[in-house]
């Protein structure tokens, strides 16, 4: 709580400061997913993952390019997502993930995309996936799946598929 105090004062403070937003971005992140992890701390862990998701916006507009907000951004609506499902607002939560997957959705689906954007649709899918399975729903999961691993497959036969997503796929 502290860190998230120190990294809001400075955010707040200085609000040009792009690291200063991510470190607070950072700091909201990391409380809310750690009192995911607690029971009965759910509406605690939606409140801090809201404010880290509001102060998205800014770095995102900043520079629209930085793979790192954007993986940020991921990492954070994804985290949001499984949040408001656990608070019983399963529909929110879907709908913030397929929000994500629309944007992104032009840019990686067009032809020659760059091989990160397509890792990034991939991996928006297997979250959205992940909340449908963690919530009994796997006729909505599967065909999810099915498609996360048509696009990895596509990059491990272009070569361009890391060691990382090897691993976890």
């Amino acid at each position: 709580r502290r860190l998230v105090a120190v990294t809001s004062v400075f955010a707040d403070a200085n609000p040009d400061d792009m690291l200063g937003r991510r470190m607070a971005i950072e700091a909201h992140w990391a409380l809310g997913t750690t009192l995911l992890g607690v029971g009965g701390r759910t509406k605690e862990a939606l409140a801090e993952l809201d404010r880290a998701a509001a102060l998205l916006p800014v770095l995102l507009e900043f520079e629209p390019d930085d793979e790192g907000a954007r993986r940020t951004q991921r990492i954070v609506l994804a985290a949001q997502a499984q949040a408001l499902a656990m608070a019983g607002r399963f529909a929110e939560g879907v709908a913030l993930l397929r929000g994500q997957l629309d944007i992104n959705a032009r840019e990686a689906e067009a032809p020659g995309a760059r091989p990160e954007l397509v890792r990034s649709q991939a991996v928006t899918l297997a979250m959205l996936a992940d909340l449908y399975a963690d919530n009994n729903a796997p006729r909505e999961a599967c065909p999810l799946y099915a498609k996360v691993e048509t696009i990895l497959t596509g990059l491990e036969q272009r070569g361009l598929l890391s060691q990382l997503d090897r691993d976890s796929s």
